[in-house]
């Protein structure tokens, strides 16, 4: 998909490597019985700014589903793109190689700081107008852990 669009792929240095590198097992796609061709990478990290034109979205690191696991923050608009780190109705796993519950714990308070209005995940609803309602509602989940 990069090659089609010409465009770069952004990665977090704690999870680039797999990625580098095309290993099946380090980003779990031979879990689906998939291969992984090796990518170039750009490595981006906590409060690094990607300016679309359009947007100015501010990388968050947030560990938890993976250690080099971010979001993408936009202040002027409280919109958050949070891939696997939390969704409209939950959180992402973080019983693969890299998660760690606690990490996704800090990582779920760290967002619930931010003035957020939208929400849109890395898959499934997106929330518009009360993302904070899915914060609260991953922190009252994540409670137990």
């Amino acid at each position: 998909m990069a090659e089609a669009l010409n465009a770069q792929v952004m990665m977090h240095p704690l999870d680039a490597a797999p990625v580098r590198e095309g290993s099946a097992a380090g980003t779990s796609a031979d879990v689906f019985g998939r291969t992984m061709e090796a990518v170039s990478i750009v490595e981006i990290e906590d409060g690094h700014v990607i300016d679309t034109g359009d947007h100015v979205l501010t990388v968050l690191h947030v560990p938890g589903h993976s250690a080099g696991g971010i979001c993408l923050y936009e202040e002027s608009t409280g919109i958050l793109i949070s891939g696997d780190t939390v969704f409209a109705d939950g959180v992402g796993r973080w019983d693969l190689p890299t998660g760690d519950v606690a990490s996704l714990v800090a990582s779920i308070r760290k967002l619930s700081t931010l003035n957020l209005v939208d929400l849109y995940p890395g898959h499934g609803p997106c929330v518009q107008g009360n993302a904070r309602r899915s914060l609260e509602g991953a922190l009252s989940y994540l409670g137990g852990y």
